[in-house]
């Protein structure tokens, strides 16, 4: 009766983190497939409109969109030394935890809370083989500590500066004031309001402030 009662709970579980995982894969999918929707723009707008449009797709193409592909090729690469990790270590339930492992990675350092289920897996590893849960935990700790440094010295300046322009002094406040803010969400799209922020400031205050100077002299 138990395996019958808990049954219902394991399918809702897997449903629940099935649908989690398919909406952020079809985001992700929607992102790279932003040209199809610049296509249609152009087929079904007016002029007027379609230039309207066009400004704020290409704020958007320049802030949201070109950030998530970029922060999706970071967590792709970062998740290919987890499920090596995983797989050399053979932990129990891979697919499940490197699943948690790349979604939590979409917000930086928020992958290290997978620790916690990760440690149950450890322990589960010391039983089974007669080694020491230290042992286990501490080389899947070392990888997370190794992966984030990789991600900070080399993959964010090769890959998410060298195409937004921002500096990391820039992201890592941006980061933090909105998520102060907004919570998880804002350590989630903190970097490109951030950065649709300097679009519009860039756009609109800097050219009046400008006016303005030349004025006063």
């Amino acid at each position: 009766k138990s395996d019958e009662a808990s049954a219902p709970k394991e399918k809702a579980r897997f449903g629940f983190l099935f649908i989690f995982a398919s909406t952020l894969l079809y985001f992700v999918l929607i992102l790279f497939e932003f040209p199809y929707f610049e296509k249609l723009k152009k087929n079904y707008f007016s002029n007027k409109v379609a230039s309207m449009y066009q400004i704020i797709a290409k704020d958007f193409n320049q802030s949201f969109v070109r950030y998530f592909k970029l922060r999706s090729r970071i967590v792709l690469l970062l998740s290919l030394i987890y499920l090596a990790t995983f797989i050399i270590l053979d932990i129990p339930g891979i697919i499940l935890i490197t699943t948690l492992v790349v979604l939590l990675s979409f917000i930086p350092y928020m992958q290290y809370f997978a620790l916690i289920p990760l440690s149950l897996g450890c322990l589960v590893l010391s039983i089974e083989t007669g080694h020491s849960f230290i042992l286990f935990f501490g080389i899947i700790l070392g990888v997370f500590i190794l992966a984030s440094l990789l991600e900070e010295l080399v993959l964010t300046p090769w890959i998410m500066e060298k195409n937004i322009g921002m500096n990391p002094v820039i992201m890592v406040l941006a980061l933090s004031i909105w998520g102060y803010l907004l919570g998880l969400p804002g350590l989630l799209i903190g970097i490109p309001i951030t950065s649709l922020s300097i679009i519009y400031f860039k756009r609109f205050i800097l050219p009046s402030y400008k006016e303005s100077l030349l004025r006063n002299e």
